[in-house]
């Protein structure tokens, strides 16, 4: 996908005295927030108050990140490790499969550590969906979870039917847009062909107001 890169963060890539972060969100329950730093990113993402993304340091890693120009889906890994029982049980207490996850890469002051250009400054590099995670448990617990691109969906069947009867029972009920479908089901369309009463002979020549030739009323001419 294209990505645009603010001015201060490709000046920041284009130099030699480059920091750079990770920032990683998934949307369990509660949503979960980490980075690779070695303490707290705190960052604005959307204009409702800057939030805390965990510093993991060394105990998180990611797997590497490819780029196609074929439209497939990516699969990507993601490891957690130190981190306690406690907040496992807790993130893994609701269903999550299904849920999104998003990649950023963000630069930083060098002096003051905040994200550089506030929220047009990440460059979103990864976002896909969570599937299954693998939990190994001792004083702490080593989380590993999977995730797919969402190039995803164009593989996943889509439940539901297109007619009126299921939209209003399962959509809305007072939706009216499917209720010409039946109708359609077996009635004969006639795509880009020219009929007599359009004014037009059988060899192909026309004159406004033709009518129906030689009692062959509406007949299509092939």
């Amino acid at each position: 996908m294209i990505k645009t890169i603010d001015s201060l963060v490709q000046t920041s890539l284009d130099s030699n005295t480059l920091g750079g972060v990770i920032l990683v969100k998934m949307y369990f329950s509660p949503e979960v927030r980490y980075c690779n730093a070695y303490q707290s990113i705190y960052w604005d993402e959307d204009g409702g108050g800057e939030e805390e993304y965990i510093g993991l340091g060394n105990l998180g890693s990611l797997s590497v990140l490819t780029e196609t120009s074929e439209l497939a889906a990516e699969t990507i890994q993601l490891n957690l490790s130190g981190i306690p029982n406690s907040t496992i049980t807790d993130i893994f207490s609701t269903e999550y499969i299904g849920e999104p996850l998003y990649i950023w890469y963000a630069t930083l002051d060098t002096d003051t550590y905040a994200v550089q250009s506030g929220q047009n400054g990440p460059v979103l590099i990864w976002a896909g969906r969570m599937d299954f995670g693998n939990i190994e448990f001792g004083q702490t617990a080593t989380v590993t979870v999977n995730a797919t691109s969402r190039l995803a969906d164009w593989e996943r069947a889509r439940g539901g039917r297109f007619n009126l009867e299921y939209q209003q029972r399962h959509v809305d009920s007072t939706c009216k847009g499917f209720r010409y479908v039946k109708a359609l089901q077996n009635k004969p369309v006639s795509w880009g062909a020219i009929t007599v009463s359009d004014g037009f002979n059988s060899d192909g020549s026309g004159s406004r107001g033709g009518g129906s030739r030689g009692g062959r009323g509406n007949r299509l001419l092939r």
